[in-house]
């Protein structure tokens, strides 16, 4: 094998938990170049159809922050 590299990249959406926790949702291969707006209305609709609850705590409660996250990856063998 040679070697070669490539580019990971995530996406991150954080809300806070009913708990006041920030929770994590993290997306493999997103869309890129995604635009405020659009995070937004995702990330509200995550959180209106109250799926996601764990241990009497609704998970995604509210919004925080969305980032993307990249790394680059160097397979040598």
């Amino acid at each position: 094998m040679t070697h070669h590299t490539f580019v990971e990249k995530k996406l991150h959406l954080r809300f806070k938990g009913s708990d006041r926790k920030t929770k994590n949702l993290i997306i493999s291969r997103p869309k890129d170049k995604l635009k405020k707006d659009s995070a937004n209305i995702a990330m509200e609709s995550i959180i209106g159809a109250n799926l996601f609850e764990k241990d009497g705590v609704q998970l995604y409660e509210g919004r925080r922050d969305a980032y993307y996250k990249t790394r680059r990856v160097d397979v040598f063998f």
